[in-house]
């Protein structure tokens, strides 16, 4: 049986973390943060996003405190309840660049720009 290729979250968190300069959070998805359809409500990996910018930045305050910010998200799939979701953050030019994924499965691209 052929190898499969590794998934595009898991490029990118294997370059951050040879580059040095990544943060790396899991964490599960909690009953609350589901919506009525029992998907990630889509405000929640803002918030996701956010925390691990925040767990990322040296100086959170001054960073995510900075006005004005442009955010890009991309939802690639949902995160279903119970999943484990890893999370990689790492600088990147002006901003922050994030990825999620949960079994292998991407679900998140995005990035702050200042």
């Amino acid at each position: 049986m052929p190898e499969q290729a590794p998934s595009r979250a898991l490029r990118a968190r294997l370059l951050a973390e040879s580059l040095g300069f990544c943060r790396l959070r899991s964490f599960g998805v909690r009953p609350h943060e589901l919506d009525p359809m029992n998907h990630v409500n889509n405000a929640v990996y803002l918030d996701w996003l956010e925390e691990s910018v925040a767990a990322g930045a040296g100086d959170t305050t001054a960073w995510l405190d900075a006005l004005p910010r442009a955010y890009r998200l991309e939802y690639v799939a949902p995160a279903a309840p119970g999943s484990i979701v890893e999370a990689v953050t790492w600088r990147d030019g002006s901003g922050w660049a994030h990825r999620e994924s949960a079994a292998g499965a991407e679900l998140l691209r995005a990035r702050i720009d200042r």
